[in-house]
């Protein structure tokens, strides 16, 4: 519908507080964010996700599955029956593989951290100066070896990835 001019997206100042507005409110009926756009209450949080924004090792089973192992990046084919004929035959059914590069790796753990509540170590930081800046700018905090965005900061992640590298 937006792309047939039936309706106008909001601009981004609107898209804020927006955001500010929900992330509020459901923390007033006990939500907490844990990750850019996921709230719960204590214990519920998605365990399945946390696995791609913390860099757990997962594997994959079945059509269309993806797995991460090391540095290695796999995933099965979507088409079904080309699934059970590949398996049937005793091949791999994995139609896309990446290995990932050292920088990619910290690059990814650098940008998922981030959308995560306890955000990164600042380790991972080479120029620690940029952290520093932030926090001054009300964009992040620097806790025990860990710097996560604030809410502000939140609303400029992509920006600030890329001031990171």
């Amino acid at each position: 519908m937006v792309l047939d001019n039936k309706y106008n997206l909001p601009d981004e100042e609107t898209t804020t507080q927006m955001f500010k507005l929900i992330d509020n409110y459901l923390e007033s009926k006990g939500f907490y964010r844990y990750e850019l756009s996921n709230w719960a209450k204590n214990g519920f949080k998605c365990k399945h996700n946390l696995f791609y924004w913390t860099d757990q090792y997962f594997l994959g089973i079945g059509v269309s599955a993806w797995s991460y192992i090391g540095n290695k990046r796999f995933g099965n084919t979507k088409n079904l029956t080309e699934y059970f004929e590949m398996v049937y035959k005793g091949e791999k059914p994995v139609k896309f593989r990446e290995t990932l590069s050292e920088e990619d790796s910290r690059f990814e753990k650098i940008m998922l951290g981030l959308r995560l509540k306890e955000g990164i170590d600042v380790n991972f930081i080479k120029n620690k100066e940029i952290l520093k800046e932030l926090e001054k700018e009300g964009f992040g905090i620097i806790k025990e070896n860990k710097f996560s965005l604030t809410q502000d900061g939140l609303m400029l992640i992509n920006q600030i990835i890329t001031k990171l590298f």
